[in-house]
């Protein structure tokens, strides 16, 4: 096992197909679980019984965030384990195999090993180019038989739309049955989710050195007629080297605006929102001309900052010249315009200048969400892909749900409004606050 998750820029040179500069860079990353690995919420890293969410690597920086279960349905949390006590894997004593001695840490999907039979799911915030990985006691401590199969699944959205897939089938006469390797070197479109699920149950099973590539957008040929020169990822700041500000006023909420002033990651304090209808815009700028620009996603996420699994998304994406919405609510936040009142989730795209000025206006149910991460992603026809997150975030607060005081006094409160043109029931008001303030005070000269 090879020094694992040293968050490398290896330049691998791919050759391409088409005509001016034909070397394309890219930047591998490997997750072994090995210390240094960074664990979003997690203040050390790694530790026998750790529960793993999402991880953080770079080179380029990217999210890639882990589960266990009914991968896009009901997952349950990925562990950490080490060789030796206690038992979290597989037997014996969680050692690893053979060929892939080395190393300290893995991956697996229970901490009571082995007593569970579940699938591994990942899933990437920047769509990378390929996947491998590591599985480890697929056959040992008496699991699966001769004719079970292993396969690895890759898809270009959330666990939904098939890109490719490989399998390992135990043949018996393997020279290691606790170890293979899984790879999908090449699919033809980018992948942003993975299964590695089990036709014949194995309880307690590992993985290990989940190796991928990103693109090295300074280093990508424009096209076979471009001319040459470096293309670029869409960005509402920065550009991708961090080297000159693209966009000002890049991220706005019904009116205010922020300048993306960090790679990924916008700090930003909470913002707490009646429900109701909200405008969320962007200023984007391609690199090879404002009509690359074809897609942009909003994703209101936990902490996992997982974009393609969040709470809530919104998208747009541009097909034969027209933009086209589509929504992802399973929780019944939004009121789309499945529930027949028009105009719940709007979209508008500009161009002005250089810059692509998109807007959604998304009518929120009155329903409390708790507080949320934002995660805007852009790309272009070149398949350049950036996401960008603001932290804390907002939170969506039920409008409806009034607070109140009830005493064995309480009786029907009259009050003029006392602030300009504001109703004296309406939670959120400074005459609903003084009627508040009213009530409490008689309260306390009832008690007095």
């Amino acid at each position: 096992m090879y020094p694992r998750f040293f968050l490398l820029a290896i330049a691998a040179a791919f050759v391409l197909g088409i005509s001016g500069i034909e070397a394309q860079q890219a930047f591998a990353d490997v997750i072994d679980f090995e210390p240094g690995l960074v664990v979003v919420g997690a203040a050390n890293s790694p530790v026998d019984l750790q529960p793993v969410g999402t991880v953080v690597v770079s080179g380029p920086t990217n999210t890639v965030t882990f589960a266990v279960g009914s991968c896009g349905e009901e997952t349950g949390t990925a562990f950490i384990a080490t060789p030796g006590a206690p038992i979290t894997a597989y037997l014996p004593d969680d050692q690893f195999p053979v060929a892939a001695s080395g190393g300290t840490f893995f991956l697996t999907d229970e901490i009571n090993g082995p007593s569970a039979i579940l699938d591994y799911c990942i899933s990437f915030a920047t769509p990378v180019n390929n996947l491998s990985l590591d599985l480890y006691d697929y056959r040992g401590d008496g699991g699966s038989r001769v004719g079970g199969i292993a396969t690895l699944t890759v898809f270009s959205d959330a666990f939904v739309t098939t890109v490719d897939s490989v399998e390992f089938t135990i043949s018996g006469v393997e020279s290691d049955p606790n170890f293979e390797t899984l790879s999908i070197p090449s699919p033809n479109v980018l992948i942003s989710s993975a299964v590695l699920s089990f036709d014949s149950p194995d309880k307690g099973t590992g993985i290990d050195n989940i190796t991928f590539t990103i693109d090295d957008p300074v280093a990508v040929p424009v096209s076979s007629s471009g001319g040459g020169g470096a293309h670029e990822p869409p960005t509402i700041g920065m550009n991708y080297a961090g080297t000159n500000q693209m966009v000002t006023n890049g991220m706005g909420i019904d009116g205010q605006f922020w300048t993306v002033t960090q790679f990924y990651h916008e700090e930003m304090k909470l913002i707490q929102m009646l429900s109701g209808s909200h405008t969320i815009s962007n200023t984007i700028f391609c690199n090879e001309g404002v009509n690359e620009c074809d897609y942009v996603g909003i994703a209101f996420t936990t902490k996992d900052f997982d974009f393609n699994d969040p709470v809530m998304k919104v998208e747009a994406q541009k097909t034969d010249g027209e933009w086209v919405i589509s929504w992802y609510d399973p929780q019944d936040f939004i009121q789309d315009p499945d529930d027949a009142i028009p105009g719940n989730i709007t979209f508008s795209a500009q161009i002005t200048g250089d810059f692509l000025i998109t807007s959604f206006t998304i009518n929120f149910k009155n329903k409390d969400t708790g507080e949320l991460v934002i995660g805007v992603q852009v790309r272009d026809e070149e398949l350049g892909v950036r996401t960008f997150w603001f932290n804390e975030g907002v939170e969506f607060i039920d409008s409806d749900a009034y607070p109140s005081i009830v005493t064995e006094f309480e009786n029907t409160l009259e009050i003029d409004s006392l602030c300009l043109n504001e109703d004296p029931d309406y939670r959120y008001s400074c005459a609903f606050a003084k009627k508040v303030q009213h009530e409490i005070e008689r309260a306390e000269n009832l008690l007095t």
